[in-house]
């Protein structure tokens, strides 16, 4: 295919530049950014921040949302609120909103380049084109979370492009454009942080279109240094309100205390961090999205739109860059290589200062944002490197099309998570009906919740078992273990009786797992988390050793059974259809109750159908329903196809039979047999 590709666009020479309109490269763009982030964007749901933003649409109203923003960007509580009446809680709206606000920055982009390079089309398109398939960045799906970022990003392309297009004439300025370009600098700077380093190379801008009219350098510097001022009392306004007189933030500046604590080691360290940014976007970040999947991992649908978004973009990218190439020869623009470089070390600044640092992996693959223009700037001045245009136009096609491909299998893996976490919150409504208020759920972070934290998490719990609440006062918390309670759990464990904790397990295809001391005291762990996850993919019912340490605070009495039944937020989907889990939940809530006849008649039914579970573990309440009920030739078949297919479960099954001969329900002679045949029995 690559060799076609090359051999076409080495030989045709009927598609130039004057066939295609100026308007049909923004259409390109658009189109990149549907091709790439559309496959699957009525599959997609909420995630992170974007719980919190649907609660406080959902609950507080327009005022909770400008509330909810005070501490970090005031800003923004406004246009969300100006939002919210259009698109509502929607996951859909909000989704197909993000991805317009995505692709027309990309526009924006792609226009300031042209009035800055009027001559580098291609460079310019393919420039843009990287900014929407980036892959460093893969948090798009995160739609109420990040089309803020998208819009002001926008906003500075314009304020660049206009700035440069007000300028770019031998004669006098265009002023309204001049001033319309500082009002949305101000506007931006004002709305976040994020793209303060991009607006640190404004004078460079200047300093480029200038050098077109004004070829002496002393009467140049003097013309960027006074077209530069306004911008630079804005930038210094926004640094003073930021740092002096708005002090509400969540963010400090770690990065000015850590220098006046020891400014050369900050300084080195700085140095280091700024060049494993530049690592990680411009080498790492694209190292992965040579990824190719597999139809089981993304299914067959879902593999020929890979297949067909692939190809597409190969060949129609290929044919835009013959067709913007006007076929003279250019020299390599070092200024978007060395620009886009220069640019890449300051980039992260706002990040840097706040002592935050980014990475190839969810959350803080978000920091690589302000990367995104200057990596397209970047790798289109590289580009001239590669001897031919055909074969540059190739290569430049397939890294498009291979990103846009890798994107398509992160929103793939958003889908599949959405639809575990509504799986999680239905199990738990099954399994319990009512909580107490004031109850928190514990569980580990083993990589169960992908794209939520615990913060993110305790919004769905809260919407399940408090519709009505209206305050952001929770009467529910969810709670990793190993993040909030490291410091803590040692004295909650003290004094376990008075807990008000709950503790779960969740590793699909297992079922949601409300754990119980007396009943998984004996259940084997791991030390790490990862490995946790692990042996979850391979069925073993282990679990991690933070959670065990917990084990004693999960309180089940908390667990409301005869509640009314529960007003489940329109977010979660419908009821999933009653299988295995929903049975199994609803056995261990009558174990919970001590109605062991409702549990055998529950496993009575599954197994007749024939229901089984994808982990042995969950054969456990049927196992000692059937035996404190004298049903011993069930529970002694169940055990032994439970103690043959997981050797792991039987000391969970030696103590479930120690229970059972405590209660007198089955003769000692046959405990003792069982236990025998076990071979290893715990004393509870």
């Amino acid at each position: 295919m690559g060799t076609i590709c090359y051999a076409w666009l080495k030989t045709s020479k009927s598609m130039r530049k004057q066939a295609l309109p100026p308007w049909v490269f923004p259409l390109a763009l658009l189109a990149l950014t549907t091709l790439t982030y559309g496959p699957l964007l009525n599959q997609l749901g909420l995630y992170w921040d974007d719980w919190v933003f649907a609660w406080t649409r959902s609950q507080l109203g327009l005022q909770g949302l400008r509330d909810l923003f005070e501490g970090t960007r005031p800003i923004r509580g406004w246009v969300e609120a100006a939002l919210t009446p259009l698109l509502g809680i929607s996951p859909l709206r909000w989704q197909a909103y993000a991805l317009l606000m995505r692709g027309l920055s990309a526009v924006c982009f792609w226009w300031f380049l042209r009035q800055l390079w009027p001559e580098r089309r291609v460079e310019a398109f393919f420039a843009a084109s990287v900014a929407v398939v980036f892959p460093v960045f893969t948090q798009q799906p995160q739609a109420m979370t990040y089309h803020y970022f998208w819009t002001f990003q926008g906003f500075l392309f314009l304020s660049f492009g206009l700035m440069v297009r007000s300028l770019r004439t031998a004669g006098k300025p265009i002023w309204w454009m001049y001033a319309l370009a500082l009002g949305l600098s101000a506007m931006q700077l004002a709305s976040m942080e994020y793209l303060l380093g991009q607006e640190i190379l404004r004078p460079f801008m200047l300093w480029l279109v200038l050098s077109r009219q004004t070829p002496a350098l002393k009467e140049r510097l003097k013309r960027t240094i006074l077209y530069e001022i306004p911008f630079v009392l804005v930038l210094a306004g926004y640094l003073y309100w930021r740092f002096f007189l708005y002090s509400h933030s969540i963010y400090s500046p770690m990065l000015l205390h850590e220098a006046s604590a020891n400014p050369i080691t900050t300084l080195t360290g700085l140095l280091s961090v700024m060049f494993n940014n530049i690592d990680i976007v411009l080498i790492q970040g694209w190292l992965q999205i040579f990824q190719l999947p597999g139809a089981d991992q993304l299914g067959v649908s879902l593999t020929w739109v890979y297949v067909l978004v692939f190809l597409g973009i190969l060949v129609g990218w290929a044919a835009l860059f013959h067709m913007a190439d006007d076929g003279t020869a250019s020299p390599m623009p070092w200024a978007w290589v060395w620009g886009g470089l220069g640019g890449m070390l300051v980039a992260g600044l706002p990040f840097l200062i706040a002592g935050l640092s980014l990475r190839t992996v969810f959350p803080d693959n978000r920091f690589s944002l302000p990367f995104i223009p200057l990596v397209g700037m970047f790798m289109a001045g590289i580009l001239h490197l590669i001897p031919g245009r055909p074969r540059q136009f190739l290569i430049a096609s397939l890294l498009l099309a291979f990103a846009a491909g890798f994107q398509i299998q992160t929103a793939d893996v958003y889908r599949d998570q959405f639809k575990a976490d509504k799986y999680f919150f239905w199990q738990l409504a099954w399994r319990a009906p009512g909580l107490e208020p004031g109850t928190a759920v514990l569980s580990q972070d083993d990589k169960t919740f992908l794209f939520d934290d615990d913060e993110a998490l305790t919004i769905p719990l809260n919407w399940i078992y408090a519709p009505d609440h209206k305050t952001r006062q929770f009467p529910y918390q969810y709670q990793f273990i190993s993040i909030r309670l490291e410091k803590t759990l040692e004295t909650m464990l003290a004094n376990p009786q008075a807990s008000q904790a709950i503790v779960v397990r969740y590793a699909a295809p297992s079922c949601l797992h409300v754990l119980d001391p007396v009943y998984d005291r004996w259940l084997l762990s791991l030390p790490h988390a990862q490995d946790v996850s692990l042996a979850s993919a391979l069925g073993l019912p282990l679990i991690p050793a933070d959670t065990l340490r917990a084990l004693p605070l999960s309180n089940t009495s908390l667990i409301l059974p005869e509640a009314p039944q529960l007003r489940m937020p329109p977010l979660l989907g419908a009821e999933p259809e009653h299988k295995w889990c929903y049975t199994y939940q609803k056995a261990d809530l009558a174990r919970q109750q001590g109605d062991w006849e409702t549990v055998a008649r529950l496993g009575d039914q599954a197994f007749a159908v024939p229901m089984l579970p994808d982990d042995p573990y969950e054969y456990l309440p049927f196992i000692e329903a059937y035996a404190r009920l004298g049903r011993v030739k069930d529970a002694r078949l169940l055990t032994r196809q439970v103690a043959a297919d997981m050797p792991l479960l039987k000391p969970a099954l030696c103590a479930a039979w120690e229970r059972v001969g405590q209660q007198e329900a089955v003769p000692a002679e046959t405990v003792a047999a069982l236990k025998s045949e076990l071979g290893i029995c715990p004393v509870p």
